[in-house]
């Protein structure tokens, strides 16, 4: 994330839409040049929706790095790592792409990107999730041992455990001028 913030000034958007808003593809797909993953970027159809069927043929060729060592699947296409999609987060599809000086919070008390056990998508799709189901304690539901894995956008890694999910939400908001989480209670 911090390398394509580089080359374009800001972190990519949760999706690229079509004319008409739909969303097309996921900001995982604009990831794969700084991933190492030039060859499989340009095998993507980006005039085709993420499930035409020359875009599903990739499906199984998701990058190790969304590979979540704690989620157990069959299906080689899931991956649990997703971005909070809404008003006041980094992924605002209203306010448009977001650069680390929006972050008024910080980047080290602001949520880039979290671990959704409960609800893994293909890793092209275009779907996240949303301000709700992050209030709602999805992410507990199916966390083993109550504890679940975000991102903040500084880049360092988090645990969150059930005691401190409440945080989450003013954690993920970029410029909400909540106090800085303490994810160590």
């Amino acid at each position: 994330m911090h390398d394509y913030h580089d080359v374009y000034g800001s972190f990519p958007p949760a999706f690229v839409a079509d004319a008409n808003g739909k969303p097309l593809h996921s900001w995982r797909v604009l990831l794969l040049p700084f991933l190492d993953e030039r060859e499989l970027y340009e095998k993507y159809d980006f005039s085709q929706p993420w499930d035409a069927p020359d875009n599903r043929k990739l499906l199984d060729k998701m990058p190790w790095v969304f590979r979540d060592p704690r989620f157990r699947s069959d299906d080689p296409s899931l991956t649990t790592y997703q971005v909070v999609v809404g008003d006041g987060m980094i992924f605002d599809p209203q306010f448009g792409r977001v650069a680390f000086p929006d972050i008024r919070d910080g980047s080290t008390a602001t949520l880039l990107a979290v671990e959704n056990l409960g609800h893994a998508v293909p890793w092209t799709k275009p779907v996240d999730m949303s301000v709700s189901d992050l209030e709602s304690g999805v992410l507990l539901d199916s966390a083993p041992r109550g504890m679940f894995v975000i991102l903040m956008a500084d880049g360092t890694r988090q645990n969150v455990y059930s005691k401190t999910a409440a945080q989450l939400k003013s954690a993920a908001t970029r410029s909400g001028g909540e106090t800085p989480p303490n994810w160590r209670l």
